[in-house]
């Protein structure tokens, strides 16, 4: 599950790894939100459905049941950060909105028991932070706390739009995926 302080912390600890050279570098300091970012949402961020199936015959799939999903599709580069920051806050923002609008679930479960015939996309909300959100902040450790609040609060609020999708299972099932929620 995606909690904000959590990710406002993941980013803080990447940038207070940092050394006083590195915080000076600005590309030191995009590659620490880009990391802190996408390791913690690539570690926290699941989701779950129902798989039902049948095996040849057509008997029912004993491995049907509920799995769950980990990302496995995020990339956010602190390139990408520094180069939308050299334009505005907005359009670094706008570069956040686009990594969360890629990220995917493909291929085998956690457990590597039920495997998606196709990746399922999340679409999130557009991201709502904006420069004045920030300019009475009192430190860097507050503006990371709107930042990460607004991410989570976006991929909390987005809805799947695959209600099914198509799996097999290592049993030789094939199925539906259903239910799918985010957890």
């Amino acid at each position: 599950m995606i909690e904000s302080s959590a990710l406002a912390t993941s980013i803080k600890d990447k940038l207070s790894s940092l050394t006083d050279e590195q915080k000076r570098d600005i590309d030191s300091v995009h590659d620490a939100w880009a990391s802190g970012v996408q390791e913690y949402i690539e570690a926290n961020l699941k989701f779950s459905g129902a798989y039902i199936g049948t095996i040849p015959g057509p008997a029912p799939d004993t491995l049907s049941g509920t799995y769950s999903w980990s990302v496995n599709s995020f990339v956010l580069e602190g390139s990408t950060l520094k180069g939308a920051a050299a334009t505005s806050f907005n359009t670094w923002v706008t570069a956040f909105e686009t990594a969360l609008k890629a990220i995917s679930f493909a291929g085998a479960d956690d457990t590597e028991i039920v495997t998606l015939a196709t990746p399922i996309v999340l679409t999130p909300l557009s991201l709502s932070i904006s420069q004045a959100d920030l300019n009475d902040i009192e430190n860097a450790d507050a503006g990371i706390d709107i930042i990460a609040e607004d991410i989570a609060t976006n991929i909390l609020a987005t809805v799947v739009t695959t209600l099914t999708a198509e799996a097999t299972s290592s049993g030789s099932g094939t199925g539906t995926v259903t239910g799918i929620t985010l957890i």
